[in-house]
């Protein structure tokens, strides 16, 4: 990270692997494009999830798929990721 990226409020700029957290969610590869994760796994992604924004006071705007951070990987990485859990 640059030194004006740096400088910068936390929630004024990219996360950085210092001040972030990554859930690696995996659903199927088919000719480089991935598949939804399957229900369990969305499941408990969902619920380490909202675990994380209650235990550390953030809110879901702060969340982001890893296609935004990084905009040169595949776009349907963590794109079909359910947030919300069923109700």
């Amino acid at each position: 990270m640059d030194l004006l990226e740096q400088a910068k409020d936390a929630k004024e700029r990219y996360p950085t692997n210092h001040d972030s957290i990554g859930i690696e969610l995996v659903g199927a590869p088919v000719q480089d494009v991935y598949l939804a994760p399957p229900p369990a796994q969305n499941d408990a992604a969902q619920w380490l999830l909202h675990e994380l924004l209650d235990t550390f006071l953030l809110k879901i705007d702060r969340v982001c798929t890893h296609g935004f951070i990084s905009p040169h990987k595949n776009q349907t990485e963590a794109g079909l990721f359910n947030y919300f859990p069923h109700n």
